[in-house]
């Protein structure tokens, strides 16, 4: 993942989770900025690293300034786009005093590693001056005050830990005794960009006031300072672009001079790296041109591939693309400069991508070994392409739904549990899916023994039931006892079978009568009259009572009466 798109995610993270949450049992909003809390901890933590390797004279310890400040500079302009969207980005509150801090810290890491190299007082003055400004920067910091919700978050803990290290800088170059034996200055940067502000130190055996000379084309700027301790400093920044020389002058007495050159402002495209929609859509392509300082660059051409953009009022463009295939398309975004911006360019992704499509199986989670289980499923949207059956990771068969939906049976041998999932491998405008796991246990079959022993107890129960309904009756029943009307035909007796008046207690009721053991679930039930006269009626009871108990489906009336009517069917043996 490259530099850029990380701190988009960092961007995102530090706007979202910053912002207010208002729930529904909160009578207040309540800030939530522990995210950002964190962040900005870590950049603390970066700095005392980039201190503690600068003190030990390693290199690293300006790498990872520059590093630090690139993010912090880059993190800014993010908010600054998304605040031109809207978005009210509180992180545009707290990156400033980061931001400078840092910048003072690419020069301060430099100077210590030169003065730890070789001393001088020129590099003493470069770095007290500096000090100065980053203890201010920490001061703004310290003032910071972020929320978890009524509980006050700041940083003064670990800015102690960088002051601390500060003074130790200091006391470092007090032992050293420099003494300024010569008239000389330095500067920070020689190649700095317009408006950049940058140091101008030096040093003087003298004690009396120094003049800094900055020449340019246009003519000389002349700033005054005292010397303390022999040692001067002061800030300046390049109002036009061009070759400038320094130098400094006491009394008869001339410094070293020191060559600048000015840079343009560097241009910055905020947008996203990549843009992605389905095939056939439009595609919304946006974006912001800003300089380095995170001023709007408004009225710039900006050229997407072919296309030529001019920036709005905010710096933003905008350009729509489409694509009648699955592709994906290259562009370069470029701004050529003008004459106080750098050039600038940035490569994007166009992602036209097919349609999608799921995949959903079902099927049951236990089987016997050595008989035929189904599975059924469902694609959306509803096509007839051809599937493959994966059977524990590997192609098990080949199926081709119809209008969505699809079933397949598979024949396991042995008992073990197996993985079933059905993959499509995708056709030139859908994409690929893989459906959910069914799991499947299968087991041994139930002996036959205790098979014929149910079967023959289901015959026993009926023929007990059939002549106990054949007995005379002592007693006229009354009409309001009659719980389910019977059809009787002429010169047919039929048992009476009074059933449950709940739809939902009719499965319970025929089980019991059939002295089905509690243990076993609808399915195992099932397979005990897999080779009876009853399994076709079971097995549609079966169905729908799954459906209403595991379902939660309500039954229609013709499946209530269906349901009601094969209960019958069963317990009156077809007479």
């Amino acid at each position: 993942m490259g530099m850029r798109k990380v701190l988009g995610l960092i961007m995102i993270a530090l706007i979202i989770c910053s912002g207010t949450v208002n729930a529904k049992a909160v009578e207040k909003p309540v800030n939530r900025d522990v995210f950002l809390y964190e962040y900005f901890s870590k950049t603390l933590t970066k700095f005392e690293s980039s201190l503690s390797y600068s003190l030990q004279g390693n290199p690293y310890g300006v790498q990872l300034a520059n590093n630090t400040t690139s993010e912090l500079k880059m993190i800014e302009l993010e908010a600054l786009y998304y605040q031109s969207r809207g978005v009210n980005a509180k992180v545009m509150n707290v990156t400033p005093p980061f931001y400078d801090f840092s910048q003072n810290l690419v020069e301060l890491a430099g100077l210590v590693i030169r003065f730890r190299e070789k001393p001088s007082s020129g590099l003493a003055a470069g770095i007290g001056r500096t000090v100065e400004s980053m203890e201010r920067d920490l001061d703004l910091i310290d003032s910071i005050r972020l929320m978890n919700g009524t509980q006050v978050l700041n940083f003064t803990a670990q800015t102690r830990k960088i002051r601390g290290y500060l003074e130790k800088i200091l006391r470092m170059v007090k032992s050293a005794e420099v003494r300024p034996e010569k008239f000389e200055i330095s500067v920070s940067d020689t190649k700095p960009i317009l408006y950049e502000n940058i140091t101008i130190y030096g040093s003087t055996p003298l004690n009396e006031s120094v003049e800094i000379i900055v020449e340019g084309k246009n003519g000389s700027t002349v700033m005054l300072t005292n010397p303390e301790n022999g040692m001067f400093s002061v800030r300046y920044s390049f109002r036009m672009l061009g070759n400038y020389s320094i130098y400094a002058l006491q009394g008869s007495n001339r410094s070293n001079t020191i060559r600048i050159t000015v840079r343009k402002i560097p241009s910055v495209l905020l947008m996203d790296d990549t843009f992605s929609g389905l095939m056939g859509s439009t595609l919304n392509v946006s974006g912001q041109l800003v300089d380095y300082y995170g001023n709007a660059l408004a009225g710039r051409e900006v050229f997407i591939g072919n296309t030529t953009l001019l920036t709005d009022g905010k710096g933003a463009f905008y350009s729509t693309y489409t694509s009648e295939i699955p592709e994906t398309v290259n562009l370069s975004v470029r701004f050529y400069g003008d004459e106080m911006h750098s050039a600038v360019s940035k490569n994007i992704s166009l992602i036209f991508t097919k349609y999608p499509t799921s995949i959903t199986l079902s099927g049951p989670s236990e089987g016997y070994a050595g008989r035929k289980i189904e599975l059924t499923g469902n694609m959306s949207p509803s096509l007839s392409v051809p599937l493959v059956v994966y059977l524990n990771d590997r192609p098990y068969m080949n199926i081709t739904s119809k209008d969505g939906g699809f079933s397949f049976f598979i024949q396991p041998n042995e008992t073990g549990e197996l993985k079933i999932y059905v993959k499509f491998t995708g056709d030139s405008i859908h994409a690929g899916a893989v459906s959910n796991v069914v799991v499947l246990k299968v087991l041994n079959p139930p002996s036959r023994t205790m098979r014929y022993a149910v079967i023959f107890l289901i015959l026993a129960l009926l023929v007990g039931t059939f002549l106990y309904t054949r007995k005379p009756r002592k007693k006229r029943m009354k009409p309001e006892e009659i719980k389910e009307e019977r059809h009787i035909t002429v010169g047919e007796e039929r048992p009476v079978i009074r059933l449950p008046e709940d739809t939902k207690e009719l499965y319970g009721f025929l089980r019991k009568m059939l002295g089905i053991p509690e243990s076993l679930t609808p399915r195992e039930a099932l397979m005990l009259f897999r080779d009876s006269g009853i399994y076709g009626d079971m097995e549609r009871i079966t169905e729908l009572h799954e459906k209403m108990i595991y379902g939660g489906i309500q039954l229609t009336e013709d499946e209530e009466a269906e349901f009601r009517e094969r209960v019958r069917k069963v317990l009156e043996g077809y007479k």
